[in-house]
């Protein structure tokens, strides 16, 4: 009985949504939006990632929305 319980509990523990994670790609920060003005999606990457954790991401906007994505050199 302790067994069939204890499988039961282990089998909703494993079903629970969990966010897929990507090594490849970090997880896109709640200020970046996902397109340009143009519908053009931004790709996120660790060097767009990077870039930003430093403070040399920037983007460029016109008419409220994104026109380009900016990397300064350090």
């Amino acid at each position: 009985m302790k067994q069939l319980i204890l499988l039961s509990l282990l089998s909703l523990v494993g079903c629970t949504q969990r966010e897929v994670f990507d090594p490849r790609f970090p997880k896109r920060p709640d200020c970046v939006p996902l397109t340009t003005c143009d519908g053009t999606p931004i790709e996120w990457t660790w060097k767009k990632q990077r870039a930003l954790n430093e403070g040399r991401l920037h983007f460029e906007y016109k008419n409220g929305c994104v026109i380009a994505v900016i990397i300064s050199k350090k």
